[in-house]
């Protein structure tokens, strides 16, 4: 029973902070201002970003298609909440586990929430950029409260309802990918889930690795953050979890006595 309560008290802060996320994320693109970078000329440079050595890499590296394909990193973080569901289904510490990842969110949320709206930079996605010529970026001109709350609570209940401008420094995406990477990484052994072959569950493994990366470079080279955003959050990331899950060990081991 104290296993359950647990687990629903962690999903409430979860709840909350990923809200709390959601109306910073909104702040940010009441407070980013129209950005326009010249040329040493003083011409309008075509990339509208700053200078970014994993967008410079990406264009010379990738097919077109890749760099176009907006819908990407919400797709490539769709299939991880798939996998993050059958980890959790299939796993017979799902509750503990879940606890963890939670926890780990959570905290990495609160960072986030705090540092997006401590600076505002150029934003590199070209959906953000068509803000300014389109209808999409109207809200800027209308005061910011009440409409906040319903876009952050728009944005909390269809993450893929609006796009988030402004919001950078770390990436969220890339924090969700990395937090379920390491949990498979972890927890996800043949001897842990032995209702399924063993060259399964290390298959599955792996390939969570292989889309973690997979996500790091379709965030970068679609523009949706800039390399060092992918960087920091995937540091901040693993060194929450590993905190936050040495933390967990201490508890059982303090609740089971010597």
């Amino acid at each position: 029973m104290s296993d359950i309560l647990s687990t629903i008290v962690i999903i409430i802060l979860f709840v909350i902070s990923n809200f709390i996320n959601c109306v910073s994320s909104s702040v940010t693109g009441w407070r980013t201002p129209r950005f326009q970078i010249l040329d040493l000329d003083g011409h309008m440079h075509p990339d509208q970003h700053l200078p970014d050595i994993g967008f410079t890499l990406t264009s010379g590296l990738l097919p077109p298609w890749v760099l176009e394909w907006e819908d990407g990193p919400q797709i490539i973080q769709s299939i991880t909440i798939y996998a993050c569901f059958f980890f959790f289904v299939s796993h017979p510490r799902r509750l503990d586990l879940l606890r963890r990842g939670m926890v780990a969110l959570s905290v990495l949320n609160g960072f986030r929430a705090i540092s997006i709206l401590i600076t505002c930079l150029p934003d590199p996605s070209p959906i953000c950029n068509r803000q300014w010529t389109g209808t999409t970026g109207l809200y800027k001109h209308m005061p910011i409260w009440p409409k906040l709350f319903w876009r952050a609570l728009a944005l909390f209940t269809s993450p893929n309802s609006h796009a988030t401008c402004g919001d950078l420094i770390y990436s969220g995406h890339m924090v969700f990918l990395m937090v379920v990477c390491k949990l498979y990484g972890r927890y996800w052994r043949p001897s842990s889930v032995p209702v399924l072959p063993g060259w399964v569950v290390d298959g599955i493994r792996h390939g969570m690795r292989v889309l973690t990366v997979v996500g790091a470079v379709v965030i970068v080279a679609t523009r949706l953050h800039y390399t060092i955003d992918v960087l920091i959050a995937s540091y901040l990331a693993h060194r929450v979890f590993e905190i936050c899950d040495r933390l967990f060990d201490a508890n059982e081991n303090l609740m089971l006595g010597p």
